[in-house]
């Protein structure tokens, strides 16, 4: 369909939908071009579903004749479906189907369209609902002309109308039945017909026989007749709310974004329709101007309330409006709320109550305080009571405090109870202090001492420091977290507050967090050293990684609030954490004291280098390579040539190795190398380590020969040296030299388990396995080679590089020629 074409038709039937108390069709001349389009809508094969239901409402009231013979000759589904919708919708709001109960009747006896057939039966319901809703004189009913149907010739036309005035539970149609039962003399198919349709409805197996029918109405009349209407009211409720439900759906769906329908709908007689409109119309007026609805809305409210959903559905949509409007007062509203108020329905109260809150005219509060004084003989639900305790406290109704301090000391509820809390904490009074401390104390629901210890903070603090103190001993975790929360906002008072709460650090596992947020943000010095003792001990706390996460920020933040600039602090915080599970501060504090030392004006040169030495050995111990990869670039590019620079040159080798960045890392050993050259340019010692770092480093660089170079004439190697030598030897062919190393080193090893352990045993078995091959060049040696799962889970990636290369080697053909280890001559060496 064009887009002009959707505009015209739904120009057309907004203007049909908006037509007030409207009884019979509107009148259209022939020429009138909605109805036109209407019609080609209606025989265009392009048209959406929605738009088919619109031009059928349309012409339902323009002109039913062209739509009734529509009905009964159009083959295509969609549009028959279109207008049976069309049908029910409008006839139940607000006219009579009847002009269209034949055609709609014929559509029954095609059982081959099996969706039309079930829309065609829900529609006469629809069409028998809206008869009885209007109170239609009889013969216009839809049960008027299902009874002439039971006359019909037809036996078909006979059985659909029995089936149809049984689903109605019609009992009088029973007579009409078997007056026509008779008159044929209980014979032919339409007898047979009429015997199936008076089983349907009264639920016996008479058949065609009048006699025995006629004499049980006739005992249905003189004693179970009652009865049985009872068990026919309850099936005819039961089919009313599937009827009803099924045209809330149909209603949904076409008039979600239709605000004209919507504003119709606020007056629908089933209070789901109504509800839903008002809803509708709240969540969309943000985008349309949805003041029409206010005259509505109040109307209703000011009616009967027997509907409570859709009651707090027009509540919510008259504050929405109000809200958006000028209007300061208005006396109809505030009287339509007080009316609320005083209903007898819990939620209307409650939503009412909650509307209050936007709307505190003097009457309105008048009701919201009569309505909390007179909760013990209303006996309204906690919903209710919630609301009218939290409007009072909103609404500031210092007459209501003896009212919400009953409710805060006696109510049953929880909810009430934390309602009442804050309430009396918001009115102020001068007895709030008395009745929340005593709410502190005696409660046993937690989450009413959690409230009862924000309003104390936010009443008078000074006053309530001591019940709150004592309150930190409190045995739920939500009480003390709230109150280290409520303290951490009053730095004013940290010389009474900083003590409790290290105290209360001292014994805490779970509100440890909260604790010391609030000693960073009352910043006394004091609570230094708890502190560095809490960081001692953060490993038995059991915290999740999210949970330690948190810890350790907050400790940081707690630290730098409390140290500052002070270096001393700093320095006595990496000397408290120094032995502590958790380097990374230690890290901090010592990073924080070399920001502190750089921004000096005049710096010292060696107390700034043997700083970044510190912060380096720290750094790698918490495996922070990011912050020692810094530190280290930083310290070798001083000039001056000291001890501690050559430390931080081979503390960078070691940085760069571990951050895989081979090529610079031998270039930093060759540097040192070139520097342990020069007469008494370094220590014995110093000589010594940057030897096995340049062997460390040539080996992660497959230079094998500078491996053997460096150590070879090395005294006194240590574990891992011995290792980086004999994996040199076993890769240049010195298979009995490697072999014999490693049973030392194995013999030497303080722990099999270990990673070291297990690269001994790795190098062993290639060793083992080269002389195999060695020995026999045309034969597969084995070798014991741990796939992936079997390698340790805290193993670097270097020890697994390693492995998997070994794997592969031994996995290849066994090599003919070369050194036996890798099927390769020696190569020149790869650095030095």
């Amino acid at each position: 369909m064009s887009i002009r074409r959707s505009l015209v038709l739904a120009l057309a039937w907004f203007a049909v939908a908006a037509a007030p108390g409207r009884t019979a069709p509107v009148a259209y001349s022939v020429e009138d071009p909605a109805i036109a389009e209407a019609k080609r809508t209606l025989t265009s094969e392009s048209a959406d579903a929605n738009d088919l239901r619109r031009a059928a409402m349309l012409l339902f009231a323009g002109d039913q004749i062209w739509l009734a013979d529509l009905l009964t000759k159009s083959e295509r589904d969609e549009v028959v479906l279109a207008v049976l919708d069309a049908i029910s919708v409008r006839a139940d709001v607000e006219d009579s189907g009847h002009p269209f109960t034949d055609a709609v009747f014929v559509l029954l006896r095609n059982p081959l369209r099996k969706e039309v057939k079930a829309r065609a039966e829900a529609t006469l319901r629809a069409m028998d609902r809206a008869d009885r809703a209007l109170r239609l004189p009889p013969e216009f009913k839809v049960r008027r002309a299902l009874y002439g149907k039971l006359h019909d010739r037809d036996a078909a036309v006979v059985r659909v109308a029995c089936t149809l005035l049984s689903q109605l539970g019609d009992l009088n149609a029973a007579y009409e039945m078997l007056d026509v039962l008779e008159e044929s003399s209980g014979r032919g198919s339409r007898a047979v017909a009429l015997g199936e349709g008076l089983e349907q409805l009264l639920f016996k197996p008479y058949g065609t026989d009048a006699v025995r029918w006629r004499e049980y109405l006739k005992s249905l009349e003189q004693k179970k007749l009652l009865t049985y209407v009872d068990v026919l009211r309850d099936t005819l409720l039961t089919e009313r709310a599937s009827a009803d439900q099924e045209l809330l759906q149909l209603k949904i769906s076409l008039d979600e974004n239709d605000l004209k329908a919507l504003l119709t709908d606020l007056t629908h007689r089933l209070p789901a329709v109504r509800r839903f409109a008002a809803e509708a119309l709240t969540r969309r007026a943000g985008e349309w101007d949805v003041t029409p609805a206010r005259t509505i809305v109040l109307e209703g409210l000011s009616r009967s309330q027997a509907s409570a959903e859709a009651v707090v559905a027009f509540l919510g949509l008259l504050e929405v409006i109000d809200k958006k409007s000028t209007l300061a007062r208005d006396p109809t509203r505030d009287s339509a709320l007080v009316n609320c108020l005083r209903s007898l329905d819990a939620t209307v109260v409650a939503a009412a109550a909650r509307v209050a809150i936007s709307f505190p005219s003097d009457e309105v509060k008048l009701a919201v305080s009569s309505g909390l004084s007179a909760l013990e003989e209303t006996s309204l639900s906690p919903e209710a009571r919630t609301a009218l305790v939290t409007a009072c406290g909103s609404l500031g109704i210092e007459s209501a405090f003896d009212a919400l301090a009953q409710r805060l000391a006696k109510d049953e509820s929880i909810e009430v109870r934390v309602a009442a809390a804050g309430a009396v904490g918001a009115i102020r009074s001068t007895r709030a202090r008395e009745a929340l401390e005593k709410a502190l104390t005696e409660d046993a629901a937690w989450r009413v001492r959690r409230r009862a210890v924000k309003e104390l903070a936010a009443l008078d603090f000074a006053a309530a420091i001591p019940s709150l103190i004592r309150a930190l001993s409190d045995a739920r975790p939500e009480v003390r977290a709230e109150i280290a929360l409520s303290f951490a906002e009053h730095p004013e008072s940290a010389t009474v507050l900083v003590p409790a709460l290290v105290e209360r650090l001292k014994q805490e596992t779970s509100v440890v967090t909260e604790l010391v947020r609030a000693l960073g943000k009352l910043a006394e010095k004091s609570a230094l050293d708890p502190l560095c003792e809490l960081v001692s001990r953060v490993s038995s706390l059991s915290f999740d990684p999210a949970a330690l996460d948190l810890l350790l920020r907050e400790l940081k933040a707690a630290f730098e609030s409390i140290c500052g600039s002070d270096i001393a602090s700093w320095e006595r915080v990496a000397v408290e954490t120094e032995t502590a599970e958790q380097p990374q501060l230690r890290v901090f504090a010592l990073s924080q004291a070399l920001k502190i030392l750089s921004a000096s004006e005049s710096p010292d040169l060696e107390k700034l280098q043997t700083s970044r030495v510190r912060l380096v050995e720290a750094a790698l111990s918490a495996n922070d390579l990011t912050t020692a990869d810094a530190v280290t670039e930083a310290g070798i590019e001083v000039e001056t040539e000291s001890p501690q620079r050559l430390q931080l040159m081979l503390y960078r080798s070691t940085v760069l190795l571990r951050l895989d960045r081979v090529a610079e890392a031998i270039e930093m050993n060759d540097r040192l190398l070139a520097l342990a050259m020069v007469p008494g340019a370094v220590r014995d010692t110093d000589r010594h380590l940057i030897t096995l770092e340049a062997a460390r480093a040539y080996d992660r660089n497959a230079n094998f020969a500078g491996v053997e170079q460096l150590l070879a004439t090395e005294r006194d190697l240590d574990l891992e040296s011995t290792l980086l030598l004999a994996r040199a030897e076993y890769e240049l062919g010195k298979l009995d030299a490697a072999l014999a190393r490693l049973d030392r080193l194995n013999a030497a090893l303080p722990s099999q388990d270990s990673i070291f352990g297990f690269e001994v045993r790795i190098e062993w078995n290639a060793a083992k396995a080269s002389k195999q091959l060695a020995a026999n060049p045309g034969t597969r040696p084995r070798v014991e080679l741990p796939d992936d799962e079997q390698i340790p889970k805290d193993a670097p990636e270097t020890v697994r590089r390693r492995v998997r290369e070994l794997r592969d080697r031994f996995a290849a053909e066994p090599a003919k020629s070369g050194n036996g280890a890798t099927g390769k001559s020696d190569s020149k060496p790869r650095g030095g």
